[in-house]
């Protein structure tokens, strides 16, 4: 087994190319793991960052093995990376688009990893041959293209990650009140897009359509994505409140008036009891200001709630107040009850909980019939 281990850094600028970014990911799994609370979301994304992780770590040692035999083996113990990369970077992109929840469509999801554990079986059996390539800069190279079931595959993961690429162009595209939130979500679009052509280009079309030798750079420009994600977590907050609560902490259907801020007062998830209160769809609140939707009767009450938001963030204190609120359906005196959102022991935004006291009224004073806040349309 030491020819496993028989390395030649002949030419280290090819080996520090995915080397490198290996150790920036795992610098980025370590946060991942450490820091960021647990939930479906977020360990979806820990497993995305460890499969480019070792698919960066394999494409190095193909840069400083010495015989094509010992490239197979590692390849064979590190497929797993590149095998499970493109579903779970469209499990990750449907999430963050909010095309499925955490708690939904978990037969549906599991589908998408059904091939990819055939595709590892054929592959780690060698119900075909592999076949590995020396190219000068780039060490051991595997073309995909001997075999129609490793052709079959490669295009399988191919698909998978350009209709992840297209679901988060088309979620970026759709956001129009929250500026902070649609840069974000470029980050992450260019962070997985960039990589993603760069190595269907290289590593699937040139070998595959043309015959030629691949160009292992998708390790290199997986570095996109590092970049990418750590921008989105440090200035735009990814995994903050609005994730972590539309994902995870609160149920659209429960009959209990629920909405949460941005430390900034702007409306970041609200639920369906909410906006049948309002007459209108949830997204539809999303980025407007929180008296904006719910507009207090009096500006005495708009500052009311404005501090009670700001002395929730700053003092990290549960705050309760009472208002009067103007709907389309007429006033509705409620009670709220405000609880700071907390990450990493950091407040990333406020929960209401709301109540009504006295039923609807109209302009006039006058009570009008309280709607009933069902659990579905």
């Amino acid at each position: 087994m030491s020819y496993l281990f028989d390395f030649s850094f002949h030419n280290p600028v090819s080996f520090l190319l995915a080397f490198i970014p290996a150790l920036f990911n795992l610098a980025l799994l370590f946060h991942i793991l450490v820091f960021l609370p647990r939930t479906h979301f977020t360990n979806i994304f820990a497993l995305l960052t460890f499969a480019a992780f070792f698919w960066q770590i394999n494409d190095s040692l193909h840069r400083v093995i010495v015989g094509g035999h010992a490239a197979d083996v590692w390849d064979c113990i590190l497929c797993t990376a590149w095998l499970f990369i493109g579903p779970l970077c469209l499990h990750f992109s449907m999430m963050y688009a909010q095309v499925i929840r955490s708690h939904s469509s978990r037969l549906y999801v599991s589908l998408l990893y059904v091939p990819s554990f055939v595709f590892l079986a054929i592959y780690q059996m060698h119900y075909y041959e592999h076949v590995f390539n020396q190219v000068s800069f780039w060490g051991w190279v595997n073309p995909h293209n001997k075999n129609i079931i490793d052709v079959i595959q490669v295009y399988w993961i191919s698909a998978l990650v350009i209709s992840a690429v297209i679901l988060l162009f088309t979620h970026t595209f759709r956001i129009r009140n929250n500026e902070s939130l649609k840069r974000q979500s470029f980050l992450i679009t260019a962070g997985i897009a960039i990589p993603a052509l760069a190595g269907i280009v290289t590593e699937v079309v040139l070998p595959t359509v043309f015959g030629l030798a691949p160009v292992p750079l998708t390790s290199t420009f997986m570095s996109c994505f590092s970049v990418a994600t750590v921008l989105a977590l440090k200035k735009y907050k990814l995994f903050g409140a609005p994730e972590l609560i539309s994902s995870e902490a609160l149920i659209d259907f429960i009959p209990i008036m629920v909405a949460s801020v941005s430390t900034t007062g702007r409306i970041t998830y609200i639920n369906r009891a909410w906006s049948e209160i309002l007459d209108s769809k949830n997204k539809d609140f999303i980025g407007l200001h929180i008296n904006d939707v719910f507009r207090p009767e009096s500006p005495e009450e708009a500052n009311d709630l404005n501090n009670a938001v700001t002395r929730a963030v700053r003092k990290n204190q549960v705050q309760q107040t009472e208002s009067t609120i103007i709907t389309p359906k007429g006033k509705i005196d409620i009670v709220s009850t405000l609880t700071p959102i907390k990450n990493n022991n950091k407040v990333e935004g406020v929960l209401f909980t709301s109540r009504i006291l006295t039923g609807l009224k109209n302009e006039y004073g006058a009570k009008v019939k309280e709607p009933v806040l069902s659990a579905g349309r």
